[in-house]
């Protein structure tokens, strides 16, 4: 596929995270570092990895790989002690099936043309009562329903399909798994004022594309202190603080 080509050969800096704000990270640390009570060595693997940045964030003393085609973060992955285990998680080989106890996917779902069959692949990594944390955006998200195919999580054409809490129910019963947890969270951690603007924002931006008292809306919106510059936007908001994602934490069962 064009986008594999596109993956593999990604600058070092494409994605120059900030750890502390990824929303779905920290939560994802906290549920690890609880499970980490009451199990000492845990092995990881984190597909999707990039440079390896979300694993730096856990405890030095567990076991961790990474799943990740791009070719200029190998020598980042390998000075993080970091193992690289493949490209693409179909292609990571047999002798690393059941060996891990979590396997984690932060904004890795919506990239993914066939999910069902990643998923499973990445199951097979798991062993019994491991668990899958997953996380990607919601489009049963109201801010979805209302701006509908303009929401910032489509601008890219990188993202190729989307999930929702019942969506992620009919994975969890097809591919045989158990839903620990699902947390509803922001891409980015952000101070309240600017989730107040966000949803002020999203709310005129679809009032905007209607008519009548819809349209009025927008009207009132902008007549509000400090909003009268929405009258010039030209489109969706990004609107990053809303809680528009999902993180799914799946158990494979103990047979």
């Amino acid at each position: 596929m064009i986008l594999d080509k596109v993956y593999r050969q990604l600058s070092e800096n494409a994605w120059n995270y900030r750890p502390n704000e990824i929303t779905s990270w920290r939560l994802a640390r906290k549920l690890l570092l609880r499970q980490a009570q009451t199990q000492t060595q845990i092995r990881i693997v984190d597909v999707g990895a990039f440079s390896g940045q979300f694993l730096s964030m856990l405890p030095q003393q567990w076991t961790k790989a990474a799943v990740e085609p791009c070719l200029s973060v190998r020598q980042s992955l390998a000075e993080r002690r970091i193992e690289w285990l493949a490209d693409f998680v179909e292609n990571v080989p047999p002798d690393h099936f059941e060996q891990f106890d979590v396997v984690t996917l932060f904004d890795v779902f919506e990239h993914l043309p066939a999910p069902s069959e990643t998923l499973r692949d990445a199951i097979r990594l798991l062993r019994p009562g491991g668990k899958l944390l997953l996380s990607t955006g919601n489009s049963g998200h109201w801010s979805w329903r209302l701006l509908g195919g303009q929401h910032w999580y489509l601008h890219t054409l990188q993202h190729l399909c989307f999930a929702s809490q019942r969506s992620l129910r009919w994975i969890a019963k097809t591919q045989g798994l158990r839903i620990m947890s699902l947390i509803r969270h922001s891409h980015k951690r952000r101070c309240l004022r600017e989730k107040v603007r966000h949803c002020v924002e999203t709310v005129h931006w679809s009032a905007r594309r209607h008519q009548g008292w819809k349209q009025s809306v927008a009207g009132l919106i902008q007549r509000l202190p400090s909003q009268h510059g929405l009258v010039h936007r030209d489109r969706a908001p990004m609107a990053i603080s809303l809680k528009d994602h999902l993180l799914v934490c799946f158990e494979k069962p103990v047979v």
